[in-house]
């Protein structure tokens, strides 16, 4: 049952609503938090009979009232045919609503990294020496050398992004 559960859940969460996706974090809440509260919600709005358990036709019902959700969005006239102007626009904000969470998730992790970069530098360089890295970063400091282009013994926020880039277009 936990792995209908679990499918459900992520079958569930697949058509999050754009607001949902975009809200930002209550205070002492994290997105997992919210996250994990809408999947519940979702969950319970299709166990219908309330016994903990979905089953397929809960499940089918569930789905396609987020089909009807979707096309209701989609069908901006409100005349119950989707035009391929409208398909083409809901498109669009489907790809734009993709591009915007991609872009704030690149701007969180990139300032997680700053935040633990500027926690490292003790000596406030904008750079990190291995003293500085310590035993704390295992990978980091294994891959000192190569990451190091000016081999000047400290690692910049450049040098980092050159090799995070390198390796990612090496993928």
């Amino acid at each position: 049952m936990s792995q209908i559960r679990c499918l459900l859940t992520a079958l569930l969460l697949a058509s999050a609503p754009a607001s949902f996706a975009q809200a930002p974090a209550a205070p002492g809440h994290t997105r997992n938090a919210d996250f994990e509260a809408e999947a519940e919600k979702r969950f319970q709005q299709a166990d219908r009979n309330a016994d903990g358990g979905i089953t397929f036709e809960e499940a089918e019902a569930a789905r396609a009232a987020r089909r009807a959700e979707r096309f209701a969005r989609a069908d901006t006239d409100r005349n119950g045919k989707l035009t391929r102007e409208e398909l083409r626009a809901a498109h669009a904000e489907r790809r734009e609503h993709r591009q915007s969470r991609r872009h704030e998730r690149r701007g969180s992790m990139r300032e997680k990294m700053q935040e633990r970069m500027a926690a490292l530098d003790t000596d406030r360089d904008q750079a990190l020496s291995r003293a500085e890295l310590g035993d704390g970063h295992p990978r980091l400091t294994a891959h000192f050398d190569r990451i190091d282009a000016d081999r000047d013994g400290k690692l910049t926020r450049e040098e980092m992004r050159a090799a995070w880039q390198a390796r990612h277009d090496a993928r």
